[in-house]
């Protein structure tokens, strides 16, 4: 897999105003411009790193996972205890799982 920061996608392309006009917070916008661009796009996947206790995330997951029409996604909630090899481990489970759904005959 290649990682894509969401710094990386245009998220200038896509607006959310439309959808969430008081969304006054630049980060909660620009995570929501990604999740509307992945949600769209059958070639991208989503891990959603979040703060353990940080009060805007937990509020925009509910809109982020609206945009996703459905797609899954990652979300990995962290704080200062996190260790590496635990997110690594928790993202590969993510990407294999996304294998086996993609091997599964419709």
């Amino acid at each position: 897999m290649l990682p894509i920061p969401l710094d990386y996608l245009p998220l200038e392309s896509t607006g959310v105003t439309d959808q969430f006009p008081n969304m006054y917070w630049r980060s909660g916008q620009d995570i929501l411009a990604a999740a509307r661009i992945i949600g769209a796009d059958p070639r991208l996947q989503a891990i959603y790193l979040t703060n353990f206790a940080c009060g805007p995330d937990s509020f925009l997951i509910g809109f982020f996972r609206r945009l996703m029409n459905g797609k899954p996604f990652l979300q990995l909630e962290i704080d200062e205890h996190t260790a590496d090899a635990g997110v690594i481990t928790r993202c590969e489970a993510f990407f294999d799982s996304l294998h086996l759904t993609q091997r599964r005959p419709a």
